[in-house]
């Protein structure tokens, strides 16, 4: 029997969840406000994933260890949009809001790469012959 997911949620640590809600939210991502706190902000990616962004203090109460020393740029968040037009938007968009990227061009697809306030890589971008 294969297991079916009914809903996802991915949790990243955050440094500071203002700053990471104003961003996402900047971006024109749309807060799961059922989700979210002062302590966490959550993303809703589509109808049933989700990123959940969480305050250490709050996180190390949910896991077992405790976090030593979190590595922030070792993890990419990857969107992948419908057209290279939506993504031309969100390049315009990172632009008007000061918002350093790379753009990087393969055979397969075409991406933006930047980094959140946490320091986490982002990548929105599309797959050209899908």
């Amino acid at each position: 029997m294969t297991m079916k997911v009914n809903q996802s949620f991915i949790n990243f640590l955050s440094t500071d969840i203002i700053k990471t809600r104003n961003f996402y939210e900047s971006l024109g991502l749309e807060t799961a406000k059922e989700f979210s706190s002062d302590e966490v902000h959550t993303v809703k990616l589509t109808l049933d994933s989700y990123i959940i962004f969480v305050k250490k203090e709050l996180l190390e109460k949910l896991v077992p260890a405790k976090i030593k020393n979190p590595v922030y740029n070792q993890n990419i968040f990857s969107m992948m949009l419908s057209s290279q037009s939506e993504v031309e938007y969100m390049k315009h968009k990172l632009s008007s809001l000061k918002i350093n990227y790379k753009e990087v061009e393969e055979a397969y697809m075409y991406y933006l790469q930047f980094q959140d306030p946490n320091g986490y890589f982002v990548e929105i971008g599309y797959f050209k012959n899908a």
